[in-house]
């Protein structure tokens, strides 16, 4: 059943409900007064006949016409007694069930029963009796409560009626809902981005489109750890290729029965390099992999500038016939290198920045004997970090594929995935990262630029 047909039947059944009930409270409010009403009625007809009784009973020989005349009001029922005589007018008891002292009373005679009201007058001892049927009064009742239950009958189709048009109008915002949410249901993208101006169902609206985000976000990280997956198994099976094959060859020579002294040492030193190399490569595609599949929620408080410290100290260990230095601008000095960010993942760019600068950018002679410098500085919302080093410099047509996998150049002794780990990271960071000519006209400029998302922190 349908919610607007819900609410028109609980319209159609409580709305009668509650008018029968107000008329139940209502009814014996309602006779009360009607009694207090008659009961003032027959007290004030009872005191203004009190005095005339005498006159009326005796000025003709029909003297209940009489008093009717004085009445005025041919409904009325009186009973005078004069001087021992009893004159009755309209539906009243026997005179003798009638009491002798004034005030109201109430007399039944057999199934009937009246209500009336008795007052003398006390020169002529005459006493008038005016009553009215409780019959009279149960009528009045009656037809309250056939009013009411009238009132109830008329009002439930109507209420039906009205509830189902409001029901439908006060469900419309969720209908509306339901249409947005079958709409976004096919994955999409779309979002509900529904305001309606009802509390309850903007809410509503506002938790799906949480709902649906979060979902994309598992779908877009299932599809991204998917292709990760699929990238990592070419990138190893491209690289692992060359090393395996050497492996193979240098076995073969081993177990060849003709092979002399020198081809068997030449085959261990082919089979040691190819172990290094396979090493080496399992090494970066674990980095690889690390950097594809890290995620914003690792990010942490860094200090870049305290970690840009630790890398050189690392780099001059792994290279120490290279000059390394830091040049850490004023605005990053003090805590202003703070970012969110991931530690192991900027230690990444560094490391291979470092490398790949030590590898390439250091000239067997020239100006400045292959000095490399890591620099540090902010801009506005931003934390810029350079590495510049004095070597040959990059071609121009290869800056534009540098950070490709597998693109190195030919003297290269890598395996053109370096720059890739740090295009990888910086991107998971939503900053840019770019090779430029070295700032002294020659060698090579990496410039990175980080979002300070929210840091630096400041630090007293």
């Amino acid at each position: 059943m349908k919610l607007s047909t819900r609410f028109a039947w609980a319209s159609a059944a409580l709305l009668p409900v509650l008018i029968i009930a107000a008329g139940a409270a209502l009814v014996p409010w309602e006779s009360a007064d009607l009694r207090a009403e008659r009961d003032t009625y027959l007290r004030t007809r009872a005191d203004t006949l009190a005095p005339q009784a005498s006159s009326l009973a005796a000025q003709s020989s029909n003297p209940a016409s009489r008093v009717r005349e004085a009445l005025q009001a041919p409904d009325d029922a009186v009973v005078l007694a004069v001087r021992g005589a009893d004159v009755t007018v309209g539906d009243a008891p026997s005179a003798g069930r009638l009491p002798a002292v004034d005030g109201a009373f109430s007399v039944r005679e057999g199934l009937r029963q009246w209500r009336g009201y008795s007052a003398s007058d006390q020169v002529t001892k005459a006493r008038v009796w005016v009553v009215e049927p409780e019959s009279v009064l149960s009528a009045k009742v009656r037809r309250l409560r056939g009013r009411v239950w009238l009132m109830a009958l008329i009002v439930s189709p109507v209420a039906f009626a009205v509830g189902g048009l409001l029901g439908r109008r006060t469900i419309r915002p969720l209908t509306v809902l339901r249409e947005r949410a079958r709409l976004v249901s096919s994955g999409t993208g779309a979002r509900i981005a529904l305001r309606t101006g009802v509390d309850e169902i903007d809410d509503v609206a506002g938790i799906l489109d949480a709902a649906l985000a979060h979902r994309d976000e598992q779908e877009m990280r299932v599809v991204e750890a998917w292709q990760a997956a699929r990238s990592f198994a070419a990138t190893a099976a491209h690289e692992l290729r060359t090393p395996l094959t050497g492996i193979q060859a240098a076995l073969d020579v081993l177990e060849h029965p003709g092979a002399e002294a020198a081809d068997r040492r030449e085959a261990l030193d082919d089979l040691r390099a190819a172990h290094t190399r396979v090493l080496g490569l399992l090494e970066v595609l674990r980095a690889l992999s690390r950097a594809e599949l890290a995620r914003p929620e690792q990010f942490a408080e860094v200090d870049v500038a305290e970690l840009a410290e630790t890398a050189l100290y690392a780099a001059r260990g792994r290279h120490p016939g290279v000059r390394y230095d830091a040049r850490v601008d004023a605005s990053a000095e003090g805590g202003a290198a703070v970012l969110a960010g991931w530690a192991d993942g900027l230690r990444m760019i560094m490391d291979n920045l470092l490398d790949n600068a030590a590898v390439h950018g250091v000239p067997a002679t020239g100006p400045g004997s292959g000095l490399i410098v890591l620099g540090l500085a902010r801009e506005p919302g931003l934390l810029v970090l350079t590495v510049d080093d004095q070597g040959p410099g990059i071609a121009p047509e290869l800056r534009g594929r540098l950070f490709d996998r597998f693109v190195a150049s030919e003297a290269s002794p890598g395996f053109g995935l370096g720059l890739t780990i740090v295009a990888q990271v910086v991107g998971l960071h939503q900053g840019t990262v770019e090779a430029l000519p070295g700032p002294a006209g020659w060698g090579t400029r990496f410039l990175v630029r980080l979002p300070s998302q929210g840091f630096p922190k400041e630090r007293f």
